[in-house]
């Protein structure tokens, strides 16, 4: 039978199914569990894989298997050790996953750090952004506000430029100052707009290389307009 708790303090939970739970202070998951709803000001730590419908979390997240979060709303850090996945994912602060991110939406201020790949439907970040594999949605929206990486990206419409940092001011006070640049080693899509990238392949339909951009090799099939403060080494109409 599921339970529901409402605590302060340091919490321990040992069984596998939890209907509610409210908490003002730490949580320890200590098997594998899944719960309708967490809503938590405070550190929630998981040693096994955790399955939960709704988070609504103002603190940390430290999960050391895969997690399965439906729909998370969370101010603080998350940090995954396994997979993650989710349909709705809205978050403010640092965000790092050692496996796949996979999901619907997300939408996130800060920094997001992702070992393997990123898979979603809409992607829409302000920050930076460090993917160490594909970055693949059918909707791309970076404002980049420090030094960003992504092997690769692949979309629909996709668009990148350099946030307002001073827009970013009191969200989250972890952006460094290093140059706002998102450097990648390849960008394909079919309506693309970019500015503040350095990038050695972009492939496209329709293909804005706005300013402060440095592209080796740009194919593209419709349309093409290049800043005149951009760099491009070569571009063909394929």
């Amino acid at each position: 039978m599921s339970q529901s708790i409402k605590s302060m303090g340091n919490n321990v939970f040992e069984d596998s199914l939890y209907e509610n739970i409210s908490v003002m202070g730490n949580i320890k998951f200590v098997n594998e569990v899944q719960v309708n709803e967490v809503d938590a000001t405070g550190i929630i730590k998981a040693n096994e894989y955790i399955k939960i419908e709704d988070m609504h979390l103002v603190g940390e997240l430290f999960a050391k298997k895969a997690a399965h979060i439906n729909r998370l709303n969370c101010t603080g850090k998350i940090d995954i050790t396994g997979d993650l996945s989710f349909e709705q994912f809205q978050s403010k602060g640092t965000l790092d996953v050692e496996g796949h991110i996979a999901g619907n939406n997300i939408k996130f201020i800060g920094i997001l750090n992702c070992n393997e790949d990123c898979e979603v439907e809409q992607f829409d970040v302000n920050g930076a952004v460090n993917i160490k594999g594909l970055l693949n949605a059918d909707t791309i929206k970076i404002r980049i506000h420090e030094l960003s990486q992504i092997k690769e990206i692949g979309g629909n419409k996709i668009t990148i430029y350099a946030g307002n940092n001073k827009k970013l001011l009191g969200l989250v006070k972890i952006i460094t100052g290093s140059p706002r640049i998102l450097e990648c080693e390849s960008i394909e899509g079919d309506d693309i707009d970019i500015n503040d990238v350095r990038v050695s392949v972009v492939r496209g339909k329709n293909i804005k290389i706005g300013d402060n951009v440095k592209a080796g090799h740009v194919e593209y099939s419709d349309s093409i307009d290049i800043s005149s403060s951009a760099y491009v080494k070569e571009c063909i109409q394929i």
